[in-house]
């Protein structure tokens, strides 16, 4: 997400640096990743044109005559294409010892094919203005300008035009991701003014911020509807999927090339300029937040329809591309065809372009969770999208009509002359704004960890006050009003409250205190033992890779090899990641596959494996009932028709098989026998050629079942060869997969081996803690020393050393060294561990040092 100042300042403008400003943004609000800076010398003047004329000893260049002011006149050699246009007009020149960071070039005086040429004519990219980088042009500024006189000649340029220079503010958007107001200028505008009014107010050189807030809690948006007059085109609203939707409709406009302080927004906002109207609208979303969209009035057929697309309707983008919509889409249509792809992107034949004359303008609210789906679908993450995903307050997307209506007369230089026709408008959702009584001791306690502060309870309600909540103390409780712009479900306990008053206040100030968890004893099992042993024989003896896959069905792999999700069978678990796979894995040979396929190319030869858990819809089994004693299950709680099973599985794929003795399933039967023999386990193994599931993956001769001792524990397969071209492995590659009953396998080695009996649960279940500490110290004092006096605690059993340094804030004549104890013990609570550590404590602050 890009911040652009000459955005933000808007709203409100602060005199300080803007590295100090991308500080506390990163402490309190956003972590900004970089600071991209336009700046322009104070050497690049305005200059007039006054001679040109072709150079004598070369054919592409002209020799100029500029003139600067106050009789002083410069001899510039050139070799752009559109100085012969220039005469009489002016242009940016670079004087002597100007240094252009765009280009980084210093300019000095030399001579060009024998003839000097005193200093440099700029055109926009070597001013780090994104335009015109195609051609090879000066920059005439009479293209943009139609304000300047003679009296501007020998001006610096950014003494005329400071709006030239910008900085940019590069934010990472996973911090923001969960704050739909920080995708809009105008509310990181409002963070700022938060900051700085408790760090130094007086930095705050203006703010508009509380007259805008003002004038939305004075105006009933409602009202001004019902009051407004009414557009000329209806508004029909037929899906329950659009929350809000004001339709204006704007005549007489004029179409054109917008003016160069739009198009040097358009520019750092990462975008490309359109025309007048379509930039002012993406503007526009990136000032408040609120998407807008643009129809070519003359091109609607009668009235905006807002509807759920139809099975197989047919939509073609701005970009040309075509979509198959379904009825899980919102549209919107006229009364013969689609407009746009509601919230994501509009069609190309309703667009805005150089022959439009009259407008409709959308502000509107959809539901989130449709248009998601939607683009992901397709493919479509648009900029409006992904706004519309963070869930933007319905109600606030009414109030934007009033900005939109400012907005207008902003920017009516480069809009041109319009006439607002009329509105009409639709909302259905709870209005209610919402509410949260605090308490304000509770908050105290969970913010500074002391009883009362007075102090703090009065920048508490500042710092809300300034984020626009509206406070209201009622004893021992704040009333407090969530801000229109904050998302449905932004802030709805008290702690969400108390997060937004400390992180404005500032994380360091708040006291610290030790993380008190609870730690009980758990026995350990079999299950947890065999689970061990079984990672140590593969890692360690087997050399496989472990690798641990998601639990979900990918259904497009499914259907690539001709299968159908059985829903009588799996279990449905939304994946918020991958909304389009909505059910859990009956089985771990899908995941191999997608594994084995996004490696390949990588490697030559893989071996790995996974112990996971599948899931399936089926009646419960007498194996469950002896594994439930030894993993202190408690299935009563699992719905009887619902089981779950432990699975391991290994694959080796080979890149080349050239003789039998290479074949996988030789050296994955091998595995099988180690296997068990490194396990103790004796019996007969059987395989059996039977069907399975998804049989028709497997090559005819190599799949089945295995047995021992005629209880079935897995079942290989070698994937068949019809499917080594759908995926591309190569010609004579080979891959084999064994799955493995963790759980009869389990039952088998406890029936022989009788562990049951055996496991010694005290030794077994010896805890292992580590801790560690930080000691301020003597400069010239050796760590031994330290390492000596810890020792001394009988209960630890070891101690290192990782981080000895001299730290700024420590006074001159010490320095820090921060140490890892190992305690071990049976049965360990939380006040046995923290006893132990305070007996280690007091043995080193007999030795004259301090606990950090």
């Amino acid at each position: 997400m890009y911040y652009l100042w000459n955005l933000i300042k808007r709203y409100i403008n602060i005199s300080e640096s803007p590295e100090k400003i991308a500080e506390f943004l990163t402490l309190k609000t956003c972590e900004v990743e970089e600071i991209k800076k336009r700046v322009l010398p104070d050497g690049v003047v305005i200059a007039k044109v006054e001679k040109v004329e072709k150079h004598p000893n070369a054919d592409k260049l002209f020799v100029t005559i500029l003139n600067t002011g106050k009789n002083w006149k410069y001899q510039v050699i050139t070799g752009w294409e559109n100085i012969v246009n220039a005469v009489w007009k002016y242009v940016s020149l670079a004087l002597p010892d100007t240094y252009l960071p765009s280009i980084d070039l210093k300019i000095v005086s030399r001579k060009m094919r024998w003839i000097e040429s005193q200093w440099m004519i700029c055109s926009k990219s070597e001013l780090g203005i994104p335009e015109d980088e195609d051609k090879h042009w000066i920059w005439i500024l009479n293209d943009d300008f139609d304000d300047l006189t003679d009296e501007d000649v020998g001006k610096s340029l950014k003494e005329k035009y400071p709006w030239l220079e910008n900085w940019i503010l590069d934010v990472d958007n996973k911090t923001i991701t969960h704050r739909a107001d920080l995708f809009w200028h105008f509310w990181l505008g409002r963070e700022l003014q938060s900051i700085f009014s408790l760090v130094d107010k007086w930095k705050i050189k203006y703010s508009q911020l509380f007259q805008i807030k003002d004038k939305i809690d004075n105006t009933n948006i409602f009202e001004l509807f019902s009051n407004s007059n009414k557009s000329s085109r209806w508004l029909k609203v037929e899906t329950t999927w659009c929350k809000s939707y004001v339709l204006v409709q704007l005549d007489n406009i004029k179409t054109k090339k917008s003016d160069l302080f739009v198009r040097t927004l358009i520019y750092d906002l990462g975008l490309n300029p359109k025309n007048n109207w379509v930039d002012f609208s993406n503007i526009f979303m990136f000032l408040t937040g609120q998407p807008i969209h643009f129809f070519d009035a003359d091109k609607v057929k009668w009235d905006i329809v807002v509807r759920n697309a139809k099975d197989w309707e047919e939509f073609v983008d701005l970009l040309w591309n075509k979509h198959i919509l379904t009825s899980d889409d919102i549209v919107i249509a006229d009364d013969e065809k689609v407009l746009a792809l509601a919230g994501i992107i509009g069609w190309l034949n309703s667009a805005v372009d150089e022959n439009t004359k009259n407008i409709l303008v959308e502000i509107a609210n959809f539901d989130p969770v449709k248009l998601r789906k939607t683009a992901l679908r397709l493919g479509l993450r648009t900029d409006a999208e992904l706004r519309f995903e963070k869930w933007i307050n319905p109600l606030w997307s009414l109030y934007v009509l009033l900005l939109f209506l400012d907005e207008l007369k902003y920017f009516k230089k480069t809009l041109w002359d319009f006439n607002i026709q009329g509105l009409n408008y639709y909302f259905e959702f709870d209005n209610e704004t919402k509410v949260l009584k605090v308490d304000i001791q509770d908050m105290l306690d969970f913010i500074l960890w002391e009883k009362g502060n007075s102090d703090f309870i009065n920048i508490a309600e500042w710092i809300l006050i300034n984020l626009w909540f509206d406070v209201k103390k009622k004893g021992s409780f704040m009333d407090i009003k969530v801000p229109v712009w904050r998302g449905p479900s932004d802030i709805n306990i008290s702690e969400d409250i108390y997060e937004e008053i400390a992180r404005i206040w500032g994380y360091e100030n708040i006291k610290w205190k030790p993380l008190i968890s609870k730690i009980e004893y758990v026995p350990y099992s079999i299950f947890i033992k065999f689970n061990q042993d079984l990672e140590d024989i593969f890692v360690r003896d087997f050399r496989f890779d472990q690798i641990e896959t998601y639990p979900w069905l990918d259904e497009n792999l499914i259907n690539k090899f001709g299968f159908k999700i059985d829903k009588n069978r799996l279990i449905g678990l939304i994946n918020p990641l991958a909304p389009e796979n909505k059910y859990l894995r009956d089985t771990l040979f899908f995941s191999f596959l997608d594994v084995i396929w996004n490696n390949f190319r990588a490697k030559d030869y893989i071996k790995i494996f996974e112990i996971g858990k599948i899931w399936y819809k089926g009646e419960s089994q007498n194996k469950f009932d002896y594994i439930e004693n030894l993993r202190n299950y408690n299935l009563d709680k699992i719905p009887a028709n619902y089981l779950e099973e432990t699975k391991l599985w290994f694959a080796v794929y080979r890149e080349k098989v050239n003789n039998w003795q290479e074949d996988v399933l030789l050296e994955g039967k091998w595995h099988i026998d180690a296997l068990l023999e490194r396990l103790g386990i004796k019996g007969k193994l059987e395989y059996k050629k039977e069907n399975i599931k998804y049989k028709d993956l497997f090559h005819p001769k190599k799949y089945g079942n295995i047995y021992l001792n005629k209880q079935f524990i897995w079942f290989v397969w070698v994937l068949h060869p019809i499917y080594y071209d759908i995926f591309k492995f190569p010609e004579k590659s080979q891959l084999v997969y064994f799955e493995i009953d963790f759980n009869n396998l389990l039952l088998i080695l406890t029936k022989q081996k009788k562990w049951v009996k055996q496991v010694n649960y005290d030794t077994l279940s010896d805890q292992i803690v580590w801790k560690d500490l930080s000691f301020v110290v003597d400069i010239n004092d050796s760590y031994e020393k330290i390492i000596d006096a810890v020792r001394k605690n009988k209960e630890i059993e070891d101690v290192v050393v990782f981080d000895i340094y001299k730290w700024e804030n420590l006074p001159q004549d010490k320095k820090s060294i921060s140490l890892s104890v190992k305690i071990r013990g049976e049965k360990l609570t939380s006040e046995d561990i923290n006893n132990i550590l305070q007996k280690v404590i007091k043995e080193v602050e007999k030795v004259g040092w301090r606990l950090r």
